[in-house]
C-alpha cells in the first residue's frame, strides 16, 4: 500500500509518497513547493490572495504525483500558519478540493509528536552512550522543539514546545532588507534567545540534537560542501561553525545567499538566515555541541502514525 502525506508549511508544502515495508517506512517519492503562507499573516492575521494561489498551484502538481504514483490514500496536515490564518477556512476549501481530502491542521503538540517520530526514524547514526534524543525543527512561523525516546513500536515524548519563531515569522518582524541592518540583528537575536532560553529552561542535558527541517537540512548540505565532505556526517555540524554560518548569512543579501546553492535556496534565500539564527540559539540554550541532520521530518512521522495505527 502505498500513502502520500502532504506538510502543508509556512514557507512550503511538502510530499512524501510511501509504503509500509516490514514495519518501516520505505520512501517512494518526495517533492517540495514554495508557497510563502506566512507573506505578511502576522501583520494582517490572513493568508493573502497570491499565497493561496501558490497553494493551490503546488497542490495541483503534487496531486499530479500522486495519481502517478498510485496512492491509496491522501493524509494532508497544516502547521503553524493555518493555525493562525483568520480565513483558514479557506485553506480547507482549497485542499479538499484539489486532494479530495480534509485538512488537519496540527496542534502544536501534535507537530512536535510527529516531528520526533518522522526525525529520529531518519537518523541513519547510532544514538550515542550519552545525551537525550532531542528534535528541532525550525519552520516558517514556528519551531518545534522535543525530547523523547523512540523505538520501533513506541514513541515516548519527554520534553516538549512549540515556539512562535520561525524563520518567515522573525524575517518579517525583524529584517525589512538584506543583508539587515546590524541593530536589527542584535534585536532578532535578542528576541530568539530570550524566548528559546525560557521554553527550553526545562529540557534534560546534555542533548544529542538532531535537526529535521529544510533548514538544518540546507545547512548541512553547504556545509558539508564547504568542508569537501560527501554529506554532514554522523559527526553533525560543530556548535562553532553553526555560529560562523549565522553571522555569515547575516551580512549577505537575499541574492548572495541564492548563490550558495540556487536550487535548494529556492524560496527560502531570503529567510534562511533567520532559520539558522534560531538554529544556533537552540543549541546554545541547550549547550548542544553538535547539530546532527535527519532527512524526515514532519510528512514522514505523519504517514509512520497512519501505518502504525492501521497494522494495528
Amino acid at each position: 500500500m502505498r500513502l502520500a502525506t502532504i506538510d502543508v508549511g509556512t514557507n512550503t508544502a511538502l510530499l512524501l509518497i510511501s509504503e509500509w515495508q516490514q514495519g518501516r517506512l520505505v520512501e517512494v517519492t518526495r517533492s517540495s513547493g514554495y508557497v510563502r503562507l506566512g507573506e505578511g499573516l502576522e501583520a494582517s492575521g490572513r493568508v493573502s490572495g497570491a499565497a493561496l494561489e501558490r497553494l493551490r498551484g503546488v497542490l495541483e502538481a503534487h496531486m499530479q504525483l500522486v495519481r502517478e504514483s498510485g496512492a491509496a490514500d491522501v493524509v494532508v496536515t497544516g502547521t503553524s500558519a493555518s493555525r493562525d490564518a483568520g480565513n483558514g477556512h479557506l485553506l480547507h476549501d482549497i485542499v479538499r478540493e484539489i486532494t479530495g481530502t480534509p485538512y488537519r491542521i496540527l496542534s502544536g503538540e501534535e507537530e512536535a509528536e510527529v516531528t520526533f517520530l518522522g526525525a529520529v526514524s531518519g537518523w541513519t547514526g547510532a544514538w550515542p552512550g550519552i545525551g537525550i534524543p532531542t528534535v528541532v525543527d525550525v519552520g516558517g512561523g514556528s519551531t518545534e522543539v522535543v525530547q523523547g525516546r523512540a523505538t520501533d513500536e513506541n514513541v515516548e515524548l519527554g520534553h516538549r514546545t512549540s515556539m512562535d519563531l520561525g524563520s518567515v515569522r522573525i524575517t518579517e518582524r525583524f529584517f525589512d532588507r538584506l543583508p539587515p541592518k546590524t541593530l536589527d540583528v542584535e534585536a532578532a537575536r535578542m528576541h530568539v534567545g530570550e524566548m528559546v532560553r525560557k521554553r527550553l529552561s526545562l529540557f534534560d542535558r546534555p542533548v544529542h540534537l538532531v535537526g529535521a527541517s529544510g533548514t538544518a537540512q540546507v545547512l548541512g548540505s553547504l556545509h558539508a560542501e564547504q568542508t569537501g565532505r560527501p554529506g554532514p556526517g554522523e559527526d553533525g555540524i560543530p556548535r562553532g561553525d553553526v555560529d560562523a554560518w549565522a553571522h555569515r548569512l547575516e551580512g549577505m543579501s537575499a541574492d548572495e545567499v541564492m548563490a550558495l546553492d540556487p536550487a535548494r535556496m529556492r524560496g527560502r534565500a531570503d529567510v534562511f538566515a533567520a532559520g539558522v539564527m534560531i538554529l544556533r540559539e537552540v543549541m546554545e540554550a541547550l549547550d548542544a555541541p553538535r547539530l546532527f541532520i535527519s532527512g524526515y521530518g514532519v510528512r514522514h512521522g505523519v504517514a509512520i502514525r497512519y501505518f502504525r495505527e492501521l497494522t494495528g
